[in-house]
C-alpha cells in the first residue's frame, strides 16, 4: 500500500529535517492502518505496526518514554500474527525490535527490562542461527552483546565479557568488505565493552577501545554518515578522559576536542538528548581539565552540566538527570560552591524520588536510595555550610536514611566567625537531630502508649521493511515510594528546643523499618564521582 511505503521512504529519509521525517512516517504508517486492518490483511497490518514501531524507537518529538511504550505496544500487536510456527523469520525479527524497545525502556525496573531484553534476542536467536541467516545471527549477536553490556542481573565483569563475546562472533561475519556499516557499528560497540571491562589491564583495555572507535571512523565519517560519526566522537572522547597512557592534560584535551566535534551535529533542537549527553560528558572533561584558567574550566564545567539538565529532567529522564545533577552537586561541591552544589544535588534528589516512584520492588526500592546516598549527605553538608538548616531537615525527611540523621548528629559546623544567633541557630539544630537519632535508637519511649515506640524516618525495534539503526540508550531506571504508612513528620526549630513530632503506629513502622534496614547491609558509603556515558548501538529491521 502507498501509505505504507512513503512511511518507509520518509523513515529512511536524510534531506530534511530527522524529527519531521519521522512524523510524516508516523502519519503516513497510521494512516495505512486505517485500510490494513488485522482482520481483512493480517500479515500487511503486521508488518505496517513494525514499521510504526520502528518510527516511534527513533522519534525525536514527544515524551521519549511514552514513544518507547508506543513501540513495545505495536511490537507486541505484530507478534498476536507474526507466530514463530506461521512466520518464523518475521517472528524473529519483531522479537530483535521488541528486544531493542526494551533495551531503551526508561519506565518499569531497568534490571527487568534489559533481562526482558535479553530473552527476546535469545528467541530470535533461534530462528537466526549463523548457517541459515548469517547477517541476521551477527546483527543480533551484536545487539545481544549490547544488552549484556548494560545488563544489571549477574556479574558485572562476567556481563562484559559476554558482551565482548557476542561482538567478537559478530565480526565474524560483518567483515569491513561485506558489511562496513554493521563492521562499524560492532566497532564502536566493542570499543564501550574494553572501555568498561573489568577484566584484564585497565590501560591496555582502553587503548583497545581507542583502537576500536578509530576503527568504526574509518567508515563512519561525518560526511556520510553524520549521526554516527558523532555518535563515535562521543564514546572516543569518553575513553580519552579516562585514559592511562599519555599526557593526562592532553588526553583530556583530546576528550574535550571530541565532544565539540559532537556537538556540531548533535544540536539541542535536533537531537536534545545526545545534545545533554554530550554536554555532560563535556562538563566532566572541563571539571578535570588541566590546561587554562581553573576557574574558567570550573564556570565551563558548570555551565555544561546546567545545559544537560534543561533536557534531563527528572521526570522524564531520571538516570541521566541523577547523573547529572550528581556531578553538578559534586563540583559544587568540590570548589566551596555551596548554592551550585545544593542546585546539582536537589535536582538529583528529585531524580531519586521519580526512580523509586517507577520500582515496583521494595528490595530495589531501596538499593536506589542507598546508591544516592552520597547525594543526601552531601546536600546536607551543602545546606548547613550554606546556612539553610531547614532545607537540611528537609533533606533528611526525604531520604529515609539512619546514616544521614547520625552523620549530621556528629557533625560540627560552627564558624569562627559565627554570631551568638548563627551559633545558637546551630546548637538548636543539632540538639534537634540528637533527639531524632535517640528517638531513632529507641532511647525514648512514649510512656503514655506504654510500647516501645521507635519512629521509621520520614519519606524519602523483512520484506517491505525499513531497517534503521538506533542508538541504546544510557540506562533509566524505574523505583516507587517507600512510604510505609505515617510518618514521623520533623519540623526545624532553629531555635534553643527540640521540637519533633511523631506520626502514628509507630510501633508498626519500627519493624517495618527494621527488616528494610536488615535487608540493606550497608556499612559505609562512598560517594560517587563525576561519570561519563558513551554509546551502544543496536539494529532494528
Amino acid at each position: 500500500m502507498i501509505q505504507n511505503s512513503l512511511g518507509i521512504k520518509y523513515s529512511d529519509r536524510i534531506q530534511g529535517e530527522t524529527a519531521e521525517n519521522l512524523e510524516t512516517a508516523i502519519a503516513y504508517y497510521t494512516e495505512a492502518l486505517s485500510v490494513r486492518t488485522r482482520k481483512a490483511f493480517p500479515q500487511q497490518w503486521a508488518m505496517t505496526q513494525v514499521n510504526l514501531g520502528a518510527a516511534y524507537s527513533n522519534r525525536i518529538q514527544g515524551e521519549t518514554a511514552e514513544n518507547i511504550e508506543t513501540a513495545i505496544a505495536c511490537y507486541t500487536k505484530a507478534l498476536s500474527v507474526r507466530t514463530p510456527k506461521d512466520f518464523p523469520q518475521d517472528w524473529a525479527t519483531t522479537q530483535m525490535n521488541l528486544g531493542t524497545a526494551y533495551s531503551d525502556r526508561i519506565q518499569g525496573e531497568k534490571a527487568e527490562n534489559i533481562e526482558t531484553a535479553i530473552a527476546c534476542y535469545t528467541e530470535a536467536l533461534s530462528v537466526r542461527t549463523p548457517k541459515d541467516f548469517p547477517q541476521d545471527w551477527a546483527t543480533t549477536q551484536m545487539n545481544l552483546g549490547s544488552a549484556y553490556l548494560e545488563r544489571i542481573q549477574g556479574e558485572k565483569a562476567e556481563n562484559i565479557e559476554t558482551a565482548i563475546t557476542c561482538y567478537t562472533e559478530a565480526l565474524s561475519v560483518l567483515t569491513p568488505k561485506d558489511f562496513p556499516q554493521d563492521w562499524a557499528t560492532t566497532q564502536m560497540n566493542l570499543g564501550s565493552a574494553y572501555l568498561e571491562r573489568i577484566q584484564g589491564e585497565k590501560a591496555e583495555n582502553l587503548e583497545t577501545a581507542i583502537a576500536c572507535y578509530t576503527e568504526a571512523l574509518s567508515v563512519r565519517t561525518r560526511n556520510a554518515f553524520p549521526k554516527d560519526w558523532a555518535t563515535t566522537q562521543i564514546n572516543l572522547g569518553s575513553a580519552y578522559g579516562v585514559r592511562i597512557q599519555g599526557e593526562k592534560a592532553e588526553n583530556l584535551e583530546t576528550a574535550i576536542a571530541c565532544y565539540t566535534e559532537a556537538l556540531s551535529v548533535y544540536t539541542r533542537n535536533a537531537f536534545p538528548q545526545y545534545w545533554a549527553t554530550t554536554q555532560m560528558n563535556l562538563g566532566t572533561a572541563y571539571g578535570d581539565r588541566i590546561q587554562g584558567e581553573t576557574a574558567e574550566n570550573i564556570e565551563t564545567a558548570i555551565a555544561c552540566y546546567r545545559n544537560a539538565l534543561e533536557v534531563y529532567q527528572p521526570q522524564a529522564f531520571p538516570l541521566d538527570c541523577l547523573k547529572t545533577g550528581r556531578s553538578l552537586g559534586n563540583l559544587g561541591y568540590n570548589t566551596e560552591q555551596w548554592e551550585t552544589a545544593i542546585q546539582g544535588y536537589g535536582v538529583a534528589i528529585e531524580a531519586v524520588e521519580q526512580l523509586c516512584e517507577w520500582v515496583s520492588s521494595p528490595r530495589r526500592r531501596q538499593q536506589v536510595l542507598v546508591d544516592a546516598l552520597d547525594v543526601y549527605e552531601k546536600m546536607v553538608q551543602a545546606c548547613l555550610k550554606a546556612g539553610r538548616e531547614d532545607l537540611a531537615l528537609t533533606t533528611i525527611e526525604r531520604s529515609k536514611s539512619r546514616s544521614l540523621v547520625q552523620m549530621i548528629t556528629d557533625i560540627t559546623l560552627e564558624p569562627k566567625t559565627a554570631s551568638d544567633e548563627q551559633l545558637q541557630r546551630f546548637r538548636g539544630l543539632r540538639r534537634q537531630l540528637l533527639v531524632l537519632s535517640q528517638l531513632w535508637e529507641g532511647e525514648i519511649i512514649d510512656s503514655s502508649s506504654g510500647d516501645d515506640l521507635t519512629p521509621q524516618p520520614p519519606s524519602l525495534r523483512g520484506n517491505g521493511e525499513q531497517e534503521v539503526s538506533v542508538s541504546g540508550d544510557f540506562p533509566q531506571v524505574p523505583l516507587s515510594n517507600g512510604d510505609l504508612g505515617g510518618s514521623p513528620q520533623v519540623k526545624p526549630d532553629l531555635g534553643g528546643s527540640a521540637n519533633i513530632n511523631l506520626g502514628s503506629n509507630l510501633n508498626t513502622q519500627r519493624q517495618n523499618l527494621q527488616q528494610q534496614l536488615n535487608s540493606l547491609q550497608v556499612e559505609e558509603f562512598t560517594p560517587t564521582e563525576s561519570v561519563l556515558s558513551e554509546f551502544t548501538q543496536r539494529k532494528q529491521f
